[in-house]
């Protein structure tokens, strides 16, 4: 046996535990790579899960004023109806269909009645404890030309009406949900 013979093998396993460490490395930065994809694909995950949850509370806020200009639709009585000069939240678009309002432009939201011309009031929404949660919500509403025809065979006077809930936050957006009411008096 020859010296030369004795120390091939001992090279060769020192090569292959060189390639087992090169293989192990490989791995170890697939594996990091992984973790640091899925650490991405979370946190994006969160962010579009708080733009939701964002979204939501605008969407229920901008909700609950065009719920409470239903509410108050049906809850006021005919003559105040008739009486728009006393109700800032309620325009008349019967007698002059130009002077409603564009309610879907910001712009044409007036509730602060500093000039006397308010078309609009503000609500401020509020949790069980009382605590306010939407205070930029407003409502609005004007009265239409109602459908010649009856619905469901109703008699009397039909009134027909467009309501309007409105939340604006600076930093959160806007939302504006429209609502049509149709009351039989």
């Amino acid at each position: 046996m020859n010296k030369n013979d004795l120390e091939k093998p001992i090279g060769r396993i020192s090569d292959q535990q060189g390639s087992v460490l090169l293989i192990a490395v490989i791995v170890l930065a697939l594996l990091s790579l992984l973790g640091i994809m899925s650490t991405t694909t979370t946190s994006i995950e969160l962010q579009i899960a708080g733009n939701e949850r964002i979204y939501r509370q605008n969407f229920n806020c901008a909700e609950a004023g065009a719920r409470h200009v239903i509410e108050l639709i049906q809850s006021t009585d005919k003559s105040d109806l008739d009486n728009h000069e006393s109700l800032n939240w309620l325009t008349n678009g019967m007698v002059n269909p130009s002077t409603i309002p564009d309610f879907t432009d910001p712009g044409a939201w007036d509730w602060d009645d500093s000039d006397g011309d308010a078309n609009a009031e503000e609500l401020t929404v509020t949790d069980a404890d009382g605590d306010p949660v939407c205070s930029e919500t407003y409502f609005a509403a004007v009265e239409i030309n109602p459908a010649a025809e009856s619905l469901l065979g109703e008699t009397g006077e039909l009134r027909q009406y467009r309501g309007f809930g409105y939340y604006n936050h600076p930093q959160r957006g806007e939302v504006l949900i429209e609502v049509g009411i149709r009351l039989y008096f």
